[in-house]
């Protein structure tokens, strides 16, 4: 990739969004681009932080796995996503795992280059705090949801928040594997086959060749807040 798109790839992100193309240059120059294979693993949970990355092709999906095995899956991030930035900058370890879930592109930043440059730019510090709060408060959420809603009310937000199409039924494409789904919303596939069953039945989603139709939004919107009297969906958790 030529510095002109790598420094593209990097204003494209809300971590380093509005930066001036000089400022972006340097940050290109403590990089360098990083290709994935489907399953392979960018970082393992505990590795030493050196980088922090932007995905500029694929899909990453960031995860923990619990002492009993099971994975939690935190994050699956697409193009113009940054993946580990505070670790980096800590120059800690990594606190979960990060896999190519198809072939990807990354650039990889040196997080201690990048560290200099922040002690050197302070604009590019103040805009780089920015958006680490941005990804704070998207994390705090994430957490919230996980913690305060059942499976049935997570599940709906999923597919509220990926539903596509302005005119006629929104439908939510999902470009992952069931089981992958469970673990981000936190539960089993058994769970969510019940769950998606459970709002199949009250003919509120469609299941069709091109994903999840959204028959009716509103009704998911409600779930989504909390789960309307007499649903009856427990807590499935």
């Amino acid at each position: 990739m030529a510095d002109r798109e790598t420094t593209a790839a990097l204003a494209a992100t809300p971590l380093f969004h509005g930066l001036e193309e000089a400022d972006l240059a340097r940050i290109a120059a403590a990089a360098r681009i990083r290709r994935l294979d489907s399953g392979e693993i960018l970082f393992r949970d505990g590795d030493e932080a050196r980088h922090l990355f932007v995905v500029i092709e694929g899909r990453i999906k960031v995860s923990k796995i619990s002492f009993a095995g099971k994975e939690q899956i935190l994050h699956i991030l697409g193009p113009s996503s940054t993946v580990a930035e505070a670790a980096a900058f800590a120059a800690g370890r990594y606190p979960a795992s990060a896999e190519a879930l198809e072939p990807s592109e990354v650039i990889e930043v040196d997080g201690r280059r990048l560290a200099s440059l922040l002690e050197a730019r302070p604009r590019v510090a103040l805009r780089v705090i920015a958006g680490l709060c941005a990804k704070l408060r998207e994390f705090n959420a994430r957490i919230e949801d996980l913690s305060l809603k059942d499976v049935t009310a997570r599940l709906a937000q999923y597919l509220i928040d990926r539903a596509k199409g302005e005119s006629g039924t929104p439908v939510c494409r999902l470009d992952i594997a069931k089981n992958q789904l469970a673990a981000e919303i936190g539960t089993i596939a058994e769970t969510l086959s019940r769950t998606m069953g459970r709002l199949k039945q009250r003919g509120w989603i469609e299941e069709r060749p091109e994903g999840i139709a959204i028959l009716d939004p509103d009704r998911l919107l409600e779930i989504a807040a909390g789960l309307p009297p007499g649903f009856g969906g427990g807590s499935g958790r």
